[in-house]
């Protein structure tokens, strides 16, 4: 289970995590707290599905959203960066992309 081996490695490590959410919508951090004794390690996350909310909460630069779009690489690595400073955690976690099932494009598929 990805979540035992996950709260094994913080623990272990004596590492706190956050998450920041968009497609998935709190579903990461349910999996995460779905394991006992999570709390030990995890601090908590942010569901950021409007683009404002990435940019005001988590601290995006609008310019790299304007120029990779919310559900590039970049914007989900600016999310963890965000959330971590914000929960001042060691670890993050960030999930973006276009959750489905509509609205995909040619090189941007749902996913």
């Amino acid at each position: 289970m990805v979540g035992e081996e996950l709260k094994k490695i913080l623990l272990e490590m004596g590492l706190t995590l956050s998450v920041a959410e968009s497609c998935t919508g709190g579903y990461i951090s349910h999996l995460i707290t779905s394991v006992p004794g999570s709390s030990n390690y995890f601090k908590g996350g942010i569901v950021a599905y409007w683009e404002e909310i990435k940019i005001d909460l988590l601290g995006i630069p609008r310019e790299i959203i304007e120029k990779h779009t919310v559900f590039s690489p970049q914007v989900a690595i600016e999310m963890a960066k965000g959330v971590s400073r914000l929960f001042s955690t060691d670890v993050a976690i960030s999930s973006t992309g276009i959750a489905g099932p509509t609205g995909g494009l040619p090189l941007k598929p749902v996913g």
